[in-house]
């Protein structure tokens, strides 16, 4: 991507629009704030809004590319900046990915556009006016403007599998939705259940067959029984009693063991991700052991053990899920952590 001095005059702009978690709200600042990033000049600002807008919307105007693609382009690393944010701070952020085509006569302000940098646009839904700021903006920038500096060109994202895409997505929806502290325990785990699919050993597929098959078996079985339940409790049949209540605890137990072998995809996901050594690497098997049993007791049962320490344990699991995913986001765009 070249990109020329700002000083000496830019060709174009890339209007990049986007919303943060509407619960950030902290003291505001009511000025524009303008930042250099190598040749690049960003700038840091909020519409006027009309009365529908939240106020947790923002746009970054960046000035400094000699090309309409090459400021396309840039899109992904303000993107990435956003990510490297979410990671950090635990801010979530929602934004349209659509660039629109503009010559820079009109632009929609909720879409992102690219215009030659010497045109005043017309903007649709709201005016671009002072900077409002809702967050600490030191504390929001710093790790953007980091993560916008990514090494690698534009094409980075292609190189994120889907299951990563796909946690980062759900992550970045627990931050920005703001989620209760039961859901948000639960979407953690499954984010963490979703970059494990990556981490299939050859045993634990074997296993989770079996258990499928069984699993199968066994709930056929269940059907049967419970189907003439009526007709053995009439006619006093004990033994096909005894035997319902034998399966449905073998179902029970197939469950564990289905669970056992998903926790140990998690555990070598974990594990090889964040490159600990063999004392970490116990610290995380028995903290991972902790976390699965309060996701299983929540699925089976609908509730926990022990409400005080819950929120500890959901600390410690968004601790995980942030190393996790920083490590892996890192690895990728080449942003050093």
């Amino acid at each position: 991507m070249k990109l020329e001095d700002s000083t000496l005059g830019s060709k174009y702009t890339l209007h990049f629009p986007f919303w943060l978690s509407p619960n950030q709200q902290m003291p505001a600042q009511t000025y524009p704030v303008q930042k250099k990033l190598k040749c690049l000049t960003l700038t840091f600002g909020v519409p006027i809004l009309n009365p529908e807008y939240k106020e947790n919307f923002y746009v970054i105007t960046v000035q400094g590319f000699d090309s309409k693609e090459s400021a396309e382009e840039y899109f992904n690393h303000l993107w990435a900046g956003l990510v490297w944010m979410l990671l950090n701070r635990g801010i979530g952020f929602n934004i349209t990915k659509d660039i629109q085509n503009s010559d820079g006569d009109v632009i929609d302000v909720n879409l992102p556009a690219v215009y030659p940098s010497d045109k005043q646009p017309i903007t649709i839904g709201a005016l671009l006016g002072d900077f409002i700021f809702k967050i600490d903006f030191e504390q929001f920038y710093s790790p953007l403007l980091e993560g916008a500096t990514v090494s690698k060109n534009s094409m980075f994202i292609s190189d994120l599998s889907p299951e990563l895409k796909l946690a980062l997505e759900l992550y970045n929806s627990c931050c920005y939705e703001q989620l209760l502290p039961k859901p948000k325990f639960l979407m953690l785990i499954i984010i963490l259940e979703t970059l494990a699919n990556a981490y299939k050993k050859e045993n634990s597929d074997k296993i989770r067959q079996l258990v499928n098959e069984w699993n199968q078996q066994i709930k056929q079985r269940i059907k049967e029984l419970e189907a003439n339940q009526e007709d053995y409790k009439q006619n006093k049949n004990h033994e096909k009693l005894e035997e319902l209540k034998a399966v449905k605890s073998i179902e029970g137990r197939l469950k564990h063991l289905k669970d056992n072998s998903l926790l140990d995809r998690i555990k070598n996901l974990v594990i090889e991700t964040l490159k600990v050594n063999e004392f970490e690497s116990q610290k995380y098997k028995k903290t991972l052991n902790k976390l699965y049993g309060i996701r299983s007791t929540l699925v089976h049962e609908g509730k926990i053990k022990d409400g005080k320490s819950f929120l500890e344990d959901l600390q410690e699991a968004e601790h995980i899920v942030q190393a996790v995913l920083k490590a892996k986001f890192c690895s990728i765009v080449e942003i050093h952590n």
